[in-house]
């Protein structure tokens, strides 16, 4: 006797639309059974309801597909697996081009660095290494990069009318762009330094000089260039922008700026600078520095400031260039407490002696 049985939800839906489940009642051996199945045209998967022994099975529960519907779920996992395989394929393949991107990016930051240290080393090589030896002046310069390579420009130099030539600057921005037109700078002024003696002149050939390329990266340089005469004990000087240098007077333990400031280089092609003229005394002292001491921060956001500047040459006027810069340089560091500094900071001392 044959009992057809209702599918319930629950089964694959492959196997619930093909299935057919039915309970066969008879007393037969498994090679009768799988024999008449055969016969049906379906492909059969037989659970055994009793075993009698002896190799004799009292019904089963018959899972009966058609071959056709058996082929095509073959079919579908063999296409499922095909997927799977080139799924896998395809992680192991992005595998390896992250891996060589990885290695790729490695390389290229090795290369920057490299060129880096390169320019880094370079642009220090424009530090003058050895200051000059001017008659009644004792001198002290550094400069410190906030990264690898800076945008802050010094220079002290000796020109061929025998006086003491102190150039510094401030280039926007930071990084190889700003090194760039650090050196483009440095090679002007020691050029034309050494045919004229007019620190105005000189600024107006230089901003003509750089402004095309300063007009078209949209760039601008501060420049202070000063000329100081031993034998007269003048400071001739122009100022294209820069933070006015901070002059020190023995004579009335008081400190003072040098006001007289033009545009920066790179605002106007026709710019005219004008010059400005200091007598300088025995134990006088001339400040220079960039505004990354000035506008230097702590975690307060509180800028070291000029009064602090003004205080500290003040008290500590009776030393030498060197110890004052160090002792500068050393609050600049304890103010900070920590922060990193933002921006390059360089400084220069003159001290006149006699």
């Amino acid at each position: 006797m044959n009992q057809r049985i209702q599918i319930r939800k629950g089964f694959a839906p492959s196997m619930a639309v093909a299935a057919i489940i039915t309970a066969v009642v008879f007393s037969c051996t498994p090679p009768l059974l799988y024999y008449i199945l055969e016969k049906t045209g379906f492909e059969p998967w037989a659970v055994p309801l009793i075993s009698l022994g002896l190799g004799v099975v009292l019904g089963a529960f018959l899972f009966k597909f058609p071959v056709s519907i058996v082929t095509r779920m073959e079919n579908q996992a063999n296409e499922l697996l095909t997927d799977l395989e080139g799924v896998n394929q395809e992680l192991l393949d992005g595998r390896d081009r992250l891996n060589q991107t990885q290695q790729e990016l490695v390389e290229s930051n090795q290369r920057i660095l490299k060129e880096l240290q390169l320019a880094s080393t370079i642009q220090s090589s424009l530090f003058p290494i050895n200051l000059p030896d001017v008659p009644g002046v004792t001198l002290a310069a550094t400069a410190v990069a906030a990264n690898e390579v800076g945008g802050d420009y010094i220079d002290l130099f000796v020109t061929k009318h025998n006086k003491l030539g102190v150039a510094i600057g401030d280039v926007m921005g930071k990084g190889v762009p700003a090194a760039l037109f650090v050196a483009m700078t440095y090679a002007f002024v020691r050029n034309y330094a050494m045919e004229m003696d007019s620190p105005g002149a000189l600024v107006d050939r230089i901003n003509w000089g750089l402004f095309p390329q300063l007009e078209l990266t949209e760039q601008f340089i501060t420049l202070f260039y000063s000329i100081y005469d031993p034998d007269k004990r003048e400071l001739v000087y122009t100022n294209a922008g820069h933070n006015p240098p901070i002059v020190y007077r023995a004579g009335t333990g008081e400190c003072e700026t040098l006001e007289i400031r033009d545009y920066f280089m790179g605002g106007r092609a026709d710019a005219q600078y004008r010059e400005g003229t200091v007598a300088l005394n025995q134990g006088d002292i001339v400040f220079f520095y960039t505004d990354g001491l000035k506008e230097g921060r702590n975690k307060e956001k509180e800028q070291f400031g000029l009064g602090r500047i003004v205080r500290l040459i003040k008290e500590n006027h009776m030393h030498d260039p060197a110890s004052i810069q160090e002792i500068i340089s050393y609050e600049f560091t304890e103010f900070l407490a920590g922060e990193p500094p933002y921006d390059d900071v360089t400084m220069t001392v003159i001290k006149i002696n006699e």
